[in-house]
């Protein structure tokens, strides 16, 4: 589910849209967090709640960070994840 500014809502959503920018398979994401298969990436992909330290995981692969700031409006360069039932 997007929002508005054609964002995700989803930490699962947020996750593809980043691997998909920086040109990050789910084969080498694979590799990156010592699965045997990248079916294990598949399956965390399709799950929509993530713990804190499996967000870190990912997004360290891809060259991206956590940050906790005040609400604003994003910047082009950012996804903000909200949360899905509100």
């Amino acid at each position: 589910m997007k929002n508005e500014a054609n964002q995700p809502q989803v930490i699962n959503e947020a996750i593809k849209m980043a691997m998909k920018k920086e040109g990050i398979s789910q084969n080498m994401m694979q590799r990156h967090l010592g699965y045997n298969s990248p079916s294990q990436v598949s399956a965390r992909l399709s799950v929509k709640n993530w713990s804190i330290d499996k967000i870190y995981d990912y997004l360290g692969i891809l060259g991206y960070e956590i940050v906790i700031r005040p609400k604003r409006k994003p910047t082009s360069e950012e996804i903000v994840i909200k949360r899905g039932d509100k």
